[in-house]
């Protein structure tokens, strides 16, 4: 088990937003949805706006639900700012009917964009996604940096993934996606 800066089961706000998790060992921000203590959800939707999850070592944001537990109310994470984390800028393995909304973010730097496991309805709009800035590329050529001390490797393996379930319900709507610095693997 990794530390996180912010681990928050069974959200009972509405809203979190304007917070930042930078350097954990673990996730940035890890959100929990299930039923912990007789604790549910219940019908509560939940906006994640303008956080922003920087140089962790796991993933910047990690949302996951418990085996059993649904929702048909909506996740919507909106303004999210993911860079330079080892893991993936936006984890999110969630039921498969709980809709999830992801809006008007910018993903820099991170090993992946945005993987979304499980669920049926996804709408990915309006998102940057760079696999390796200038800026990162800069650094490594001026840093002697080891493998230790480096953090994100830069290499952007995908922008974004979707692993849905086998039903003939999935439904998606990516739209105006900008990507950038995704380079084709070395094989050699």
């Amino acid at each position: 088990m990794f530390p996180r800066l912010f681990l928050i089961v069974n959200p009972a706000n509405k809203t979190i937003e304007r917070n930042v998790a930078a350097g954990s060992e673990g996730d940035g921000f890890r959100i929990v949805f299930g039923k912990v203590r007789n604790n549910d959800l219940g019908d509560n939707s939940l906006l994640m706006a303008d956080n922003i999850a920087h140089s962790n070592r796991l993933n910047g944001f990690r949302y996951e639900m418990d085996p059993g537990y649904s929702s048909s109310i909506p996740i919507t994470i909106q303004n999210l700012k993911a860079y330079r984390n080892s893991g993936l800028g936006l984890y999110v393995h969630i039921d498969s009917s709980t809709p999830l909304v992801v809006k008007s973010s910018r993903l820099v730097d991170n090993r992946g964009g945005i993987f979304v496991d499980r669920t049926q309805k996804v709408t990915i709009q309006d998102i940057h996604l760079v696999g390796q800035s200038p800026y990162l590329a800069l650094t490594e050529q001026t840093h002697d940096l080891t493998e230790e001390n480096r953090l994100c490797d830069g290499n952007g393996y995908f922008g974004i993934q979707l692993a849905p379930p086998i039903s003939a319900s999935f439904s998606s709507k990516i739209s105006n996606i900008q990507a950038s610095g995704f380079f084709a693997a070395d094989n050699s």
